[in-house]
């Protein structure tokens, strides 16, 4: 086995345990820069090396599945992803991206940041004319 071989097979196994950890019992041991660190790394060997890519990569597909805990919602408008943002500017793309389709007059109202933690960060805004 290569040695990219062998780093792909040990970051899916710790992918795996850390998905195991977030989706599963709610006890997440890293946080989730050094989980998408880690994704990145095994992103850009199976780009590298395309022979390394299988069905079963966790680059291939969605971690967990929706908790049980929550009742199913249908939002009016699709929420976007930041997808791995690691700079202010990343964020500000992102931030740009929200806001250029919107029509209403609040669209210069700022994002704050400070909600940010280790477990990620996630916000809906639904504005309506009244």
């Amino acid at each position: 086995m290569s040695e990219a071989a062998a780093r792909a097979a040990a970051l899916r196994a710790e992918i795996a345990r850390h998905d195991h950890l977030y989706y599963v019992r709610d006890d997440p041991e890293v946080p989730d820069a050094e989980y998408d660190r880690l994704m990145l790394e095994l992103r850009t060997l199976e780009r590298d090396h395309p022979e390394l890519v299988s069905p079963d990569s966790p680059t291939q597909r969605v971690a967990g599945g929706p908790s049980g805990d929550f009742a199913p919602v249908q939002h009016v408008v699709p929420m976007l992803s930041l997808d791995n943002a690691f700079t202010d500017a990343a964020v500000e793309d992102f931030d740009r991206r929200v806001r250029e389709p919107l029509v209403f007059a609040h669209r210069d109202v700022p994002v704050e940041r400070d909600d940010l933690d280790e477990r990620g960060w996630i916000a809906g805004r639904r504005c309506e004319d009244r």
